[in-house]
């Protein structure tokens, strides 16, 4: 999720993409490849121009998620509807900074058969209505946990934001991933 729009994130989507599928080509390392692409935004574009993005590296075998979140919503894991793992932004966008692979801190989860993991960017909270409010992480998180117990179908998420938002234009892309482990 790139700050702003237009010409800078157009020019920074392919660069991030192309630097990203040349690493995993080359098994290069997570930390490693989020260390590249941080010192590429960095050195390559405006300082008013980063990126919040977070990293999920599913080890099926070992049954675990391993999560980097760079200035993200929180990454949510629910056991059928119940919240078993939760990884907030404890590092700054990629791109604001130089960093160093010490300074690039993963958190891992367990992610067993029936977990289901949702990511998901600021767009789909930050959707107002006719009257300026928000959508809302808390009109949001009920909506996921019944996601996750299959109560409901995801398209249901996206009429109940279009419903709040009551032909509002949306202003911000709005980005939702499910993960899920049958």
């Amino acid at each position: 999720d790139f700050t702003g729009h237009g010409l800078n994130a157009a020019i920074a989507g392919p660069l991030v993409s192309s630097l990203f599928y040349i690493q995993m080509q080359e098994n290069t390392t997570a930390p490693n490849i989020l260390e590249l692409i941080n010192n590429e935004l960095f050195h390559k574009l405006p300082s008013q121009c980063f990126l919040a993005a977070t990293y999920i590296d599913w080890d099926k075998t070992a049954q675990n998620v391993t999560i980097w979140n760079f200035g993200m919503p929180s990454t949510v894991i629910y056991n059928r509807e119940d919240l078993v793992g939760q990884s907030d932004s404890i590092s700054v966008a990629l791109g604001i900074v130089e960093c160093c692979e010490h300074k690039i801190t993963p958190v891992a989860f367990p992610f067993s058969e029936g977990n289901k993991l949702y990511s998901y960017t600021d767009g789909i909270y930050e959707v107002a209505n006719n009257e300026g409010e928000y959508f809302g992480e808390n009109a949001l998180q009920p909506i996921l946990q019944k996601l996750s117990s299959d109560q409901i179908d995801l398209s249901l998420l996206q009429e109940r934001v279009e419903e709040f938002a009551d032909r509002n234009p949306i202003q911000d892309d709005v980005t939702l991933i499910e993960l899920s482990y049958d």
